[in-house]
């Protein structure tokens, strides 16, 4: 979940028109409260009134849960299990203890990476209909890592055979394809070079 910054907050830890990540909501008194870092090397994620901001992304991390904090006043959480459920977890990261500061960077990556993959098997899946409602797709996604095959129902489409490797040490891309189906298996940062090459297989030759 993203939101925009469209007002200022008294104390200005907030930007305006700044955009930030939810890692979670609590629901307190009849107030919602986003908890977000309003900076990137801040220790603990601060929760600040839900008035400030628009949502912008509402897409939810499959790894959050619910769970309730009895305090001076009772109120609900929803966000990753330690912060749902474990009333130490917060404390710890505003101590700065190793221990809750591990948890925290650990559900932060998954939690930002599930949203990332979220909008990568759709807005795939959009581009493929796109091309052809003939094609079929098979996507698993792992550490910003995709491993794609594509088949086409089309029994009459001829395409091309392809055998291409691009490796650099950090990145890569690897297809491989013949008349019926194209594999491609590759890191996020070479979707565009893929996707080139996937029209090329469709026949498209000319593509940008």
């Amino acid at each position: 979940m993203i939101v925009k910054c469209i007002k200022e907050d008294r104390h200005e830890y907030l930007g305006l028109n700044r955009t930030y990540f939810v890692y979670g909501i609590q629901y307190e008194e009849g107030q919602v409260y986003y908890c977000i870092l309003p900076l990137e090397d801040d220790r603990a994620w601060y929760r600040f009134d839900s008035e400030y901001f628009q949502v912008i992304d509402e897409t939810i991390p499959t790894n959050w849960t619910f769970g309730t904090h009895e305090g001076y006043y009772r109120w609900f959480t929803i966000s990753y299990e330690e912060a749902a459920t474990d009333e130490d977890h917060y404390g710890g990261l505003v101590d700065s203890d190793p221990i809750e500061k591990k948890i925290f960077q650990k559900r932060r990556a998954e939690m930002i990476d599930d949203v990332y993959n979220t909008h990568i098997i759709k807005d795939f899946n959009r581009f493929i209909y796109d091309l052809s409602p003939n094609l079929s797709i098979q996507m698993n996604i792992a550490n910003k890592v995709l491993d794609i095959e594509i088949s086409d129902a089309n029994a009459e489409a001829k395409h091309r055979k392809m055998n291409i490797l691009k490796d650099d040490g950090y990145s890569w891309y690897l297809i491989e394809s013949d008349a019926s189906t194209f594999k491609a298996n590759f890191t996020n940062d070479y979707l565009r070079p893929v996707l080139k090459y996937l029209k090329l297989w469709l026949g498209r030759k000319n593509f940008r």
